[in-house]
């Protein structure tokens, strides 16, 4: 089993906001470079179980968590797999969407992409990372 700690706003496991691509590497290892879609200004690396997104400066401002079936995440002291999604929104309560599938937490920078009511994915940001969502 994988465990991931999130401290919104801050970091994600080992990995801090505002940590350097070449930090970030250091820390997580063997990883993929590659463009997150065809607008995307600057370069994402993958490392597998997470992609890292960087800023103009190679400073990391978010981390999106693969949540695969073996992996758990905690988050202010709370533990929960992909098909917990309720325990998230009992930490984080001010979740909003428009589709029932994408819930942004502005205040925490904290995106999470359902499929079919089992999380997907949880992208976690520096401060103000969602402040336009």
């Amino acid at each position: 089993m994988k465990m991931i700690n999130i401290v919104p706003l801050k970091s994600v496991g080992s990995v801090g906001f505002g940590m350097t691509r070449v930090q970030v590497r250091s820390v997580w290892g063997e990883f993929k470079e590659f463009r997150k879609t065809k607008f995307s200004k600057y370069s994402t690396d993958d490392f597998g179980f997470v992609h890292v997104f960087y800023d103009e400066n190679d400073q990391c401002i978010a981390v999106e968590v693969f949540m695969e079936d073996e992996t758990k995440v905690s988050v202010d002291g709370k533990i929960f797999s992909n098909k917990e999604f309720a325990i998230l929104k009992s930490v984080i309560s001010d979740f909003h969407t428009d589709d029932d599938c994408n819930f942004i937490s502005p205040e925490f920078s904290l995106g999470v992409s359902l499929a079919e009511g089992v999380i997907v994915s949880i992208t976690c940001g520096k401060k103000d990372y969602y402040k336009n969502a």
